[in-house]
C-alpha cells in the first residue's frame, strides 16, 4: 500500500514480486493532481487499484479504503507513506501475518551521523538511513509514543 510520494519503494517491491500470484498494490493519492502520476503506476503493474482522496479519478477514497476491500486475515502488508496512513495501517490490520513499512525521512548525510532521520522505537532510538527505512509496524508505530 501506497500514499503519495510513498510508492517509489512499493513499486521496487511489487516489481520484485511480480510474478508472484495473489501480491496487489494499492496507490492512494490526495487530488487529481497525482493522476498521471498514478496512472503510470498502474500500468506498471495490472494488479494496482488507485484511491483519490477528493475521488477525481480511481476509487473515490484513502489507500486504507482500498486494502479494507481486499485485505484477508493473514495477508503481510507492505506500505510507505504518510504517518497518518500509517498509523492507521496497523490498527486496521490486526490480523496480518506483517505489517512492514517503509519510513520517509529527511536524510542530511545519510550514513548516520548528523541524526536527521531519528526516530523513536520500542527498542530505543533508531536511524531512518542506516537502520531502515523498512521496519516493522509494531516496532515504530506499535506503541503508545509514536501513536
Amino acid at each position: 500500500m501506497a500514499g503519495g510520494a510513498g510508492a517509489a519503494p512499493i513499486l521496487y517491491g511489487r516489481s520484485v514480486y511480480a510474478n508472484t500470484p495473489g501480491v496487489r498494490m494499492i496507490l492512494g493519492a490526495p487530488d487529481g493532481e497525482w493522476e498521471s502520476f498514478a496512472r503510470y503506476c498502474s500500468s506498471l503493474h495490472r494488479d494496482t487499484d488507485l484511491w483519490c482522496d477528493d475521488g477525481s479519478f480511481g476509487s473515490g477514497g484513502t489507500a486504507l479504503d482500498g486494502l479494507e476491500r481486499i485485505f484477508e486475515a493473514g495477508d503481510e502488508v507492505w506500505a510507505c507513506g504518510p504517518s497518518a496512513m500509517l498509523r492507521g495501517l496497523g490498527a486496521f490490520c490486526k490480523n496480518a501475518s506483517g505489517i512492514m513499512v517503509s519510513l520517509e525521512s529527511r536524510m542530511a548525510c545519510g550514513i548516520g551521523g548528523c541524526l536527521g532521520c531519528s526516530i523513536r522505537t520500542k527498542s530505543g532510538g533508531a536511524r531512518v538511513c542506516v537502520d531502515g527505512p523498512v521496519f516493522p509496524w509494531e516496532e515504530v508505530f506499535g506503541y503508545e509514543d509514536n501513536c
